[in-house]
């Protein structure tokens, strides 16, 4: 035991510190690159409609449904799209695509290193579930992620009451991370919570949302429907893994998927209020997909920064799940079927559609599995003599129970 201790207590020198996060960033971006080399999904296809829109100064709400977001990452699409093809190589897009995405992860990780230590740092970037995301799927979340994570870390402490440049700075970041995609759409909310002053608080609310809204003025004109249908209004896959999973049918009839959401993000928040915003920001990851109305592939990853800065112990079991739903078993993942009949009967019938859990249905355990590191997660870096002192009887019993034998 003691040696497991120090090898847990063991502080790299500097020299060995870089040789460690070299090693990691080259084999990390080295499976993103390879992983590309699998093929792609549904998501690049419409990334191509997107970028060619883009390109012939088209409206890309008005002109495909297949774009769900703010216009931010349609203009990274055209900008790539156009590179692609000045080397007239439809690849240089795809290449280019799977790069900035994996410059975020790098951003992330190391954002990670400096709050969570090194660890963290590599656990989140040599991730199986980032990796397939990123160099498979391409899909975006991380980005928003990052600029949400950079506008917390630039806004003034909590007890500020003045508002400041950094507030403006701030906003600004944040309002962008919604434009990119509005994963933190709720982040206002708490930032308002968290607010010195009343004045600070509205700016902290209205602003980022001001801008996501006013980020769609430009493509109203013609694109109003598709704005408000594919963006506002779009619903994803209504397959809500957490309550289908927890309850029975009639229950889950009851209850409204996006309300509890909103209800646990909130909730969230305010138990949050007191801890660092960033550790705050990354426990807003871990709920949103844990409670998720509508879980895909690509929503996996999201909780990812989370898992890696709170102790991977906790996250094991959905990580294992995830990786073999997105390297084995899932119709839009890598489909490495060698490796099918490995996995037991009971489990893979969690991680494969069947008539009975419907086609989304494998995404239950996944969800469930992160829950629960959720709620375990909590509880050891917080409440932790919930698990000590009910682990110290038991162990007390069993040690007067093994004594009384012995007499």
């Amino acid at each position: 035991m003691q040696k497991i201790k120090q090898l847990f207590a063991y502080r790299p020198s500097k020299k060995a510190t870089l040789y460690i996060i070299g090693g990691v960033l080259f084999v990390g971006v080295l499976l993103r690159l390879l992983v590309m080399l699998r093929g792609h999904n549904f998501d690049y296809q419409s990334y191509t409609i997107v970028g060619d829109i883009v390109l012939g100064g088209g409206n890309v709400y008005a002109l495909t449904p297949r774009y769900n977001y703010g216009p931010a990452w349609f203009t990274i699409l055209g900008a790539f799209r156009g590179i692609g093809q000045l080397f007239n190589n439809q690849e240089v897009f795809r290449v280019l695509i799977v790069l900035l995405l994996t410059a975020v992860d790098v951003a992330i990780a190391f954002l990670l290193r400096r709050k969570f230590g090194l660890l963290a740092f590599a656990l989140f970037f040599l991730n199986p579930v980032t990796i397939v995301i990123t160099g498979y799927h391409n899909q975006f979340d991380s980005l928003a992620i990052l600029v949400g994570l950079l506008g917390l870390m630039v806004l003034p402490p909590d007890t500020t009451k003045k508002l400041e440049k950094r507030h403006v700075y701030s906003a600004l970041l944040i309002g962008l991370s919604l434009v990119i995609k509005h994963i933190f759409f709720i982040l206002p909310v708490w930032l308002f919570i968290r607010g010195a002053t009343l004045k600070i608080k509205l700016f902290m609310l209205f602003v980022p949302v001001a801008i996501f809204l006013f980020s769609f003025l430009p493509f109203w004109a013609g694109g109003e429907y598709g704005i408000m249908q594919n963006v506002f209004l779009y619903k994803s896959f209504p397959n809500a893994p957490l309550i289908n999973m927890l309850f029975s049918v009639d229950i889950v009839k009851l209850i409204n998927p996006t309300f509890l959401l909103v209800g646990a993000l909130v909730v969230t928040g305010f138990l949050t209020r007191k801890l660092p915003r960033f550790e705050a920001a990354l426990w807003y990851l871990v709920v949103l997909v844990a409670f998720s109305p509508a879980i895909a592939n690509q929503y996996l990853a999201i909780a990812m920064p989370a898992a890696a800065a709170f102790g991977m112990i906790f996250f094991v079991p959905y990580i294992i799940f995830a990786s073999l739903l997105l390297f084995i078993t899932s119709e839009n993942g890598l489909h490495i079927n060698r490796f099918l009949d490995n996995i037991p009967p009971d489990l893979l019938r969690w991680l494969i559609p069947t008539a009975k859990s419907g086609p989304l249905g494998q995404y239950r355990l996944i969800i469930f599995s992160l829950f629960v590191a959720l709620v375990v997660a909590a509880i050891y870096r917080y409440r932790r003599q919930w698990l000590v002192r009910p682990a110290r009887a038991v162990k007390k019993a069993i040690v007067e129970q093994y004594h009384g034998l012995r007499r």
